[in-house]
């Protein structure tokens, strides 16, 4: 730098705080599965996708292990008459984004192997429904872990879909 140059000079103090997890929480993780569903039109009809958005959330303590969401879909009580796409999802938390995929492990089940979640993060899988009669949707969404979860009553999310019978009127 020349002689005349000026040079600031600034300081910056950072913090930091460490905090232990107790050994009995560190294999324990609350995971919360959320589900909503919306046709891409008005109301759901055959032949036009359903697209389910599925969250699923660690509220801590822990980490889980080996976390896998299943998506099952049935119309009118039985596995025909829809099929499901395979959908990926983006893993939080990481400098570049990673995406993943599901498999598709049945005309109406979606299997995704998600690995881990941090505490207070969530992944949301988006999983299209595409009906091919009219009738009433069933989908579920559950989460398991090889961890334990001490709150297992939130490890499901539902929704119904109604699918309606499109009907042309002529009026003369």
């Amino acid at each position: 730098l020349p002689a005349s140059a000026n040079v600031t000079t600034t300081h910056f103090r950072l913090g930091l705080t460490l905090s232990e997890i107790p050994l009995v929480d560190e294999d324990r993780a609350d995971l919360r599965v959320t589900k909503t569903c919306a046709a891409a039109g008005e109301v759901a009809l055959p032949g036009q996708p359903v697209t389910c958005s599925v969250t699923v959330a660690n509220l801590g303590p822990g980490l889980p292990r080996n976390v896998v969401l299943t998506d099952i879909s049935t119309l009118g009580g039985s596995v025909t008459g829809l099929s499901v796409t395979a959908s990926t999802f983006q893993i939080p938390n990481t400098p570049a984004a990673i995406t993943r995929s599901c498999e598709v492990v049945a005309a109406n089940q979606v299997r995704c192997v998600i690995g881990t979640i941090a505490v207070g993060a969530s992944v949301t899988v988006a999983v299209q429904i595409t009906p091919e009669r009219a009738g009433l949707i069933a989908n579920t969404a559950s989460v398991t872990a090889d961890s334990a979860d001490p709150t297992a009553a939130n490890d499901q999310g539902q929704a119904t879909i109604e699918v309606y019978l499109p009907v042309s009127i002529d009026v003369l």
